[in-house]
């Protein structure tokens, strides 16, 4: 970079015009930067909201990684999870659930 040349994000490696979701993981390599701390809470307050609803549900689920975590276009989260008593590495087994706020 020459001087007087600011950085920009680069974006060029990720296509986001079509994109309705994206999983956290993705977001964070895409965007090669931390959230900010506003971006931050939103998340923890929509995932906390689904936890609590897959908390009351007749069957336990596990919630594993960054690539689990989806973000909607439109600011809502869902998880990609699977049973908590099957084989965890069945692709037959994975569910999707999507939250939002009611």
């Amino acid at each position: 970079m020459g001087s007087g040349e600011s950085k920009k994000m680069d974006y060029s490696s990720c296509e986001w015009r079509n994109v309705t979701k994206v999983s956290l993981g993705e977001f964070l390599r895409c965007c090669d930067q931390p959230i900010s701390e506003e971006q931050a809470w939103a998340l923890c307050f929509q995932c906390c909201h689904k936890m609590k609803q897959l908390a009351q549900g007749p069957h336990p689920v596990v919630i594993k990684g960054l690539g689990s975590i989806l973000i909607h276009s439109d600011g809502a989260v869902s998880f990609t999870v699977r049973p908590k008593s099957v084989n965890p590495m069945d692709p037959a087994t994975n569910k999707k659930l999507t939250c939002g706020i009611a």
